[in-house]
């Protein structure tokens, strides 16, 4: 089960977020017991091929109406717990859960348009990241999302970890995430910022700033506003998220 902090973040950056079981029409089984996976699903989420794969036990997956696409999921722990909101669209993306209790929730209106790869937990050892990714977010091909950095740093005793994540790693509404990037641990990407192609962001990205090069150098970007596109829907929603995150507000 994600953390109350977690929770608390989710239900800031997602509409209608919700792992009570009670809130979910359907109930399925992937795999055998004791290492199956539980799907919960509200609505039609049958656009998604999802496949899922744990060597731990009780994890779940939640799934919102309208996801579609290609989602792979590998649990390396116990009890975690991913969810994906509404009207999503994941585009061969592949997540590897890599502790126990871990937490990963994908919001709603999500587009990741291109293969990508989410790494969660890896060698976390006694911290717990998760990565909450917030409504309306576009996140294009190739694109690595990692909350810890893989393998342990010590200091020169060997007695402490000197790169251990701290927090979680977020990613506000209505956020560009461009081609190739990596968003690394601890990091909170503010809302209506946009991280540029191969951009390598270590340190967080306030709201209506913008990310680029390697490491990100970060730049305000208030005199702009990015949209999906230039039709009435992509300007609506623009105007929907700028209303919750006005440009004289910082995250």
């Amino acid at each position: 089960m994600p953390t109350d902090l977690q929770t608390a973040e989710s239900e800031r950056c997602i509409d209608n977020f919700s792992l009570h079981e009670s809130d979910y029409e359907h109930r399925s089984r992937l795999g055998d017991a004791p290492r199956d996976v539980t799907v919960f699903s509200r609505g039609d989420s049958s656009g998604l091929h999802l496949s899922a794969t744990s060597s731990g036990s009780g994890n779940r997956i939640f799934l919102s109406d309208g996801v579609r696409g290609e989602l792979n999921v590998n649990f390396e722990g116990s009890d975690s717990v991913i969810f994906i909101g509404r009207d999503t669209t994941l585009t061969a993306l592949t997540i590897g859960s890599r502790q126990s209790d871990d937490f990963v929730a994908i919001g709603n209106d999500v587009a990741s348009t291109g293969p990508g790869r989410w790494i969660s937990g890896l060698r976390a050892a006694d911290h717990r990241p998760g990565i909450i990714v917030g409504d309306a977010v576009v996140i294009a091909r190739d694109v690595v999302i990692r909350n810890t950095d893989g393998h342990p740093i010590f200091d020169s005793t060997l007695s402490s970890q000197v790169n251990a994540a701290s927090s979680d790693l977020v990613i506000e509404p209505h956020s560009w995430i461009g081609e190739r990037a990596a968003i690394l641990k601890n990091v909170t990407i503010g809302a209506f910022s946009i991280v540029g192609f191969a951009a390598v962001v270590h340190e967080s990205v306030p709201r209506h700033h913008r990310a680029q090069g390697n490491p990100a150098r970060v730049k305000v970007n208030q005199d702009r506003i990015w949209a999906w596109d230039d039709s009435d829907d992509g300007l609506a929603r623009a105007r929907k998220y700028l209303a919750k995150f006005p440009i004289n507000e910082t995250s």
